[in-house]
Parts: structure tokens; C-alpha cells; sequence
């Protein structure tokens, strides 16, 4: 499947601006794409031109389709819905989904110069945290609420469905002008009524948000609703972008005009647990990093945690704040930027970036330090 070669009969304001951005200048990447599309086949005929004129949810099924051969599923593909039929190791449905920007938001297109820096901006310390989040969590439950219900009204109707094997919903998130930031807060709020409360720093549970602008309130902790047990799980990421291409062009070594730089979380450092990682073939961003799964505890058909044991997937399983579980193979993703303009931060930029973003003083700062020394610093 060329999906760069475009029929004559698409006219060039139609194609998506990220498409043309892969076709005509970013030649690494493009072969990347090239390299995901190898043995995924075109049930309907009309992937490629989705690809070059609405490009986001064919990309998350390519990605996807990549994930899961990283993940050695064996696929079926021979059925037209859903989208994704694994065999092996264990028989389980995926339907992929996009959360896109509201029809009057601000489009990507508008993105600043300085928006492309957003996610060196600790998202958790923002004074707009709440508006950023509560937005998102309406535009995933709006595409949770609407793939679950054509599951249980067509799909499951299927003779090639077993009633008896897990589904999943498969989210990309592309649903603001500065996405790629969100993490984990919003379903963990959506899913587990887990709200992460920027004042404490810790989260706490909450039934519903209203949704900005209006009284509409939307329910929070839909995994506890008997309407959603047959969701197993919430496969997600906010982080598939054309960055994520670059840093897989660097990651082999290739060469980029731009840097890259990735936050990563490190859950067992209380104290500096957002770190900053360069990308580079030394220390690489791996195909999965950024993919995060939101096990459904009280699911029909569980999803065995060990089947993503193959990748770097955040796996996440939740009963209530007191019974969390986190599990990654590597330092999960939290955000990333891409730029040639990050080719001028020196180490002493970098550390000082960090520090903000962990929410350091200067008190801190030194208390650090003097621990380290053996010593107790306080003000008297």
C-alpha cells in the first residue's frame, strides 16, 4: 500500500497539512509511516485517502497496527469491523477512536511559536489545569460514550463476534490546540473519578465536572457503571504525533535538524520525579513509549495485564485511590517537544527547566542539598 501516492483526482487543498508535511519534507519519517503500513491491509479501500485528507485516525491505526506486531499478536484482518481482531495470544477486540478539537475550537493550525515549547510546562503546576483537563475529559467521553454504544448495538450483533472475549476501545487524543500534554489526568478522573487536585498534588474523588461553559453535568468513574462492563480496557495515548516520528528518526541514529526532548515520570522519586530525557540512539524513545492502558475493574472479559509485557505500555489498574497500580518496563511518557530550537538549551537551561517543572524553590533547593550532606536545613 503507497499511502504517499495520491490519485489526480484529490485536489491539494484537500490533503491534510500533515500529510503534505511527510510527503514533501520530512523524507525519515515518511519511511517510517512506510514501515508501520507493511502487512496492514485496507479493509475498505479508502485508507489512503483518509490518511491524506483527515490523516489522525488512520495514523492511530498504524501505529496501532505496529504496536501490536511489537507485542507479537497474531491479527485477523479478514472481518470488517472492528478494527482490530487479535487471535493470539489471547482473543480480544480493539476499535480505535480519535478524540479531535470541538467544531468552534482553536484549530492546530493556529499553534504559536511558543506553543510548540507547552510541553516543557508542567501541566500539574498550571494555574489551567482544570479547564485543560475538564475539556478533555468531555471530548473523550464524548468518543468513549458513542464507540461503546455502536459495540453493543451493531458490533456484538456480529457471527464472527464472541460474546465471551474482551473489548477494548483504542483513544488517540488530538481533542486541543496544545494536546499532547494531558497524560493521564483525564481519564483518570473519567474512568476511576480519580481528579487530580493541583493544590494538594494528589488526587481525589469527584462523581462529575460540568462541562466549560454550560450547567451539563458529565459523570465521572464510568468504569463503575454496568453500562461500560464491556469495556475491558481503554488503550491511549496523547503523544502520537509527528515528533514522536522524529524521535524514532533519532532514536536509529539517523539524522534530524531537530532535537527532541522527552519527560519522562519516575514514580519511585518523591522528590524529583519528572526527568528530562534527550533523545538520542544512547537513550532512545522506543516505539510504545507514550501508550498507556486504563485496565476496567469491573470489566465482563478482563484484559490480562501480562499480554503488553513486550512493550513499554503504562498499564494502569484502579479500585480507588488506595488501590493503584502503575506498571512500565521503562520511565512513562508524560510529553514531549520537538525543535530545531532546542538546539540552544545548555545543561544549566535544562536543569533549571527541570527544577520548575518538578515545583522546586530555592528553599528546597537547598534543603536538598544539605540532605545529601548530612544535614537538616530549616529556617528558624
Amino acid at each position: 500500500m503507497n499511502l504517499f501516492e495520491v490519485e489526480k483526482k484529490i485536489n491539494d487543498e484537500k490533503l491534510h497539512y500533515k500529510f503534505k508535511m511527510l510527503k514533501d519534507s520530512l523524507i525519515e519519517e515518511k519511511e517510517i509511516i512506510q514501515e508501520w503500513s507493511k502487512g496492514f491491509i485496507d479493509k475498505d479501500n479508502k485508507f489512503a485517502y483518509e490518511f491524506q485528507t483527515t490523516f489522525h485516525s488512520s495514523f492511530w491505526e498504524l501505529y496501532l497496527h505496529t504496536v501490536f506486531k511489537e507485542a507479537k499478536f497474531t491479527l485477523d484482518y479478514s472481518k470488517q469491523v472492528p478494527d482490530f481482531i487479535v487471535k493470539l495470544p489471547f482473543e480480544f477486540y480493539v476499535e480505535a477512536v480519535v478524540a479531535n478539537i470541538k467544531e468552534k475550537g482553536l484549530k492546530e493550525e493556529e499553534r504559536t511559536f511558543m506553543d510548540t515549547f507547552i510541553g516543557l510546562e508542567a501541566l500539574h503546576l498550571n494555574p489551567n489545569f482544570n479547564q485543560i483537563i475538564d475539556e478533555s475529559i468531555v471530548r473523550y467521553s464524548n468518543a468513549i460514550r458513542s464507540k461503546t454504544m455502536k459495540y453493543k448495538n451493531e458490533y456484538s450483533t456480529k457471527d464472527w463476534i464472541n460474546k465471551e472475549a474482551s473489548f477494548t476501545l483504542a483513544l488517540a487524543s488530538y481533542d486541543q490546540i496544545n494536546y499532547g500534554v494531558e497524560f493521564i489526568y483525564p481519564l483518570m478522573a473519567l474512568l476511576y473519578g480519580l481528579y487530580f487536585d493541583v493544590e494538594s498534588q494528589s488526587y481525589g474523588q469527584k462523581d462529575h465536572i460540568l462541562k466549560p461553559g454550560t450547567d451539563a453535568k458529565i459523570k465521572l468513574n464510568i468504569f463503575s457503571d454496568k453500562e461500560f462492563e464491556d469495556i475491558s480496557a481503554i488503550i491511549f495515548t496523547c503523544t502520537l504525533t509527528i515528533g514522536k516520528l522524529t524521535s524514532l528518526v533519532i532514536s536509529k541514529g539517523k539524522y534530524s535538524l531537530n532535537k527532541v526532548f522527552c519527560i519522562r515520570h519516575d514514580i519511585s522519586d518523591d522528590v524529583f520525579p519528572y526527568k528530562l530525557n534527550k533523545v538520542s540512539p544512547a537513550t532512545p524513545e522506543h516505539l510504545s513509549d507514550g501508550l498507556i492502558v486504563f485496565h476496567n475493574p469491573r470489566a465482563k472479559s478482563p484484559l490480562p495485564i501480562g499480554l503488553f509485557k513486550e512493550t513499554n505500555a503504562l498499564q494502569i489498574h484502579a479500585k480507588g485511590s488506595s488501590d493503584l497500580q502503575l506498571i512500565s518496563e521503562n520511565l512513562p511518557l508524560v510529553a514531549r517537544v520537538n525543535s530545531v530550537f532546542l538546539r540552544l538549551f545548555n545543561d544549566e537551561m535544562i536543569m533549571d527547566l527541570m527544577i520548575k517543572y518538578n515545583g522546586l524553590d530555592d528553599k528546597m533547593l537547598l534543603d536538598l542539598m544539605m540532605k545529601d550532606l548530612g544535614f537538616k536545613f530549616s529556617e528558624k
